[in-house]
């Protein structure tokens, strides 16, 4: 306690000096009129800029405008158009598989149509086909013989015919030029006794005319005369017997040279004989394979008509949808006969000729706000927001009430994206219209960008956010001072 005391002493005195000095500075006569500083001038910049803040705040909080957007989700789908399915084969109808608004995929089983008439025919033209199979393999196997006895034939008949040509061609121009030659020489011996001979005539007439004048003067008897005549009249006959003999040569002559000629013709007529078993060859060869050749067409007539059989029997079997899409209604039942052609089923499907719609689903109460005409934001889920922006897209209708899970899943096809769109209750339907750009790869027109080089597909998922409309600034500060303040 006696080291404390003087330390508080001290402190106490110090307190009342400075209280004291205090009390005589603003009492001091000299003092009073001199001006107090209350605030820095260099502290006024600051505060007017506070001020004008507030003021400019104020203003805008009352005179601006932010828009007021609601959000929903979406899928981009292209318009539907009804098409007519029709029935490709006619029979009884065994089962149908999907009833009117059930949705259905490209190639799925509709139902069955009962064959039997089909495979009865496809048992006949298979047991045609393989009883025209075994036909020619034995037929073809007996023809191959056939041709081959006719060809060894027809060789044997050439072999003959080629002998007799190359001999005919061999003795025909040395059995001429030897026959031509003997009768020139036998000419030529002619021709010198017919000379010599008929030299020989005069002398022998004039023989005979003197024998006649010494007969007469009856030197000589008759039979000297008679002796001359007849060696005259010898003379006579062998002039003619070898003018004779001389004709006859040319007669052999000429037959030489027909039978030359005659020898020629039978060479033409072997060569000819020898073109007609070629071209027999060339038929008998021909005929195999016309033989063949129909052989196997109507084989393969009989392959395709069981082909197309086969092929009737599993398209017209079976009905499958050519489209994907949804089921309006159906226009058979199970157990009628129908005829081929006739209509089946009414289907809506997805027209690919048309552009990409965005169908959106918010909540009712926002639904309730949207209105054909306003500016949508379409955001596929395959592109950054941040980075792109969405498309630029305009309401074009809402639907009046909200829609059920099975609603949604006819307009989007997909009842996963349905049941996902409907988690929090029924929503309103709104159908937004994409405003294109060709300049852009996407093909349309983007808030923040060009948009994504990729393609934007049907099916894809979206955020949708509509501008319903605008709202003073002011309008959120109010409900939260009242909040606070609880004024009202």
């Amino acid at each position: 306690m006696t080291q404390q005391s003087p330390k508080k002493e001290q402190e106490k005195a110090k307190k009342e000096l400075f209280r004291k000095e205090a009390i005589d500075r603003l009492a001091s006569p000299e003092q009073l009129d001199q001006l107090v500083k209350v605030v820095d001038p260099k502290a006024w910049v600051p505060l007017v800029g506070i001020g004008l803040l507030i003021v400019v705040g104020g203003l805008w909080s009352v005179l601006g405008r932010l828009p007021l957007n609601v959000t929903g989700q979406g899928v981009l789908v292209r318009p539907r158009r009804v098409v007519q399915l029709q029935v490709p084969g006619g029979g009884r109808v065994l089962t149908l598989d999907v009833q009117p608004g059930d949705p259905v995929e490209e190639g799925q089983l509709i139902g069955t149509i009962d064959q039997s008439a089909t495979e009865q025919q496809l048992r006949q033209e298979r047991e045609k086909l393989a009883r025209l199979q075994a036909q020619a393999d034995e037929s073809t196997t007996l023809d191959a013989r056939q041709v081959e006895l006719q060809k060894a034939v027809i060789q044997q008949q050439r072999a003959a015919l080629q002998a007799n040509l190359e001999t005919t061609q061999l003795l025909t121009p040395v059995l001429r030029d030897e026959s031509l030659q003997s009768i020139r020489e036998n000419r030529r011996s002619l021709d010198v006794r017919l000379k010599q001979t008929q030299e020989l005539l005069p002398t022998l007439q004039e023989r005979v005319e003197s024998r006649r004048r010494l007969l007469a003067e009856q030197v000589i008897t008759g039979d000297v005369l008679l002796q001359a005549e007849q060696e005259y009249f010898n003379s006579l006959a062998q002039v003619a017997d070898l003018e004779a003999q001389r004709r006859q040569l040319d007669v052999q002559e000429a037959e030489a040279q027909r039978q030359y000629l005659q020898n020629l013709n039978t060479i033409r007529e072997i060569q000819a004989q020898l073109q007609d078993l070629a071209s027999q060859e060339a038929k008998l060869s021909q005929q195999q394979l016309e033989t063949g050749f129909n052989r196997g067409n109507q084989i393969e007539q009989v392959r395709e008509r069981v082909a197309q059989l086969e092929l009737e029997l599993e398209d017209q079997g079976a009905i499958t949808s050519p489209y994907t899409g949804r089921v309006l209604e159906l226009a058979i039942v199970t157990g009628q006969v129908i005829e081929p052609g006739k209509q089946l089923a009414s289907l809506e499907i997805e027209d690919e000729d048309e552009e990409l719609i965005n169908l959106a689903y918010f909540p009712d109460r926002d639904g309730k706000q949207i209105e054909p005409g306003m500016a949508a934001q379409v955001t596929p889920s395959i592109v950054k927001r941040e980075r792109y922006g969405g498309i630029v897209g305009e309401v074009e209708s809402a639907s009046q009430f909200p829609l059920t899970t099975q609603e949604i899943t006819a307009a989007v096809g997909n009842a996963e994206l349905a049941q996902n769109f409907t988690r929090n209750g029924p929503p309103v339907q709104i159908s937004i219209q994409l405003e294109a750009e060709e300049s852009n790869a996407s093909g349309y027109a983007w808030t923040s960008s060009q948009g994504p080089d990729e393609a934007i597909t049907s099916g894809t998922t979206t955020v949708v956010r509509v501008r319903v409309g605008e709202i003073a600034p002011i309008a959120y500060i109010i409900p939260l001072f009242r909040s606070w303040t609880g004024v009202y």
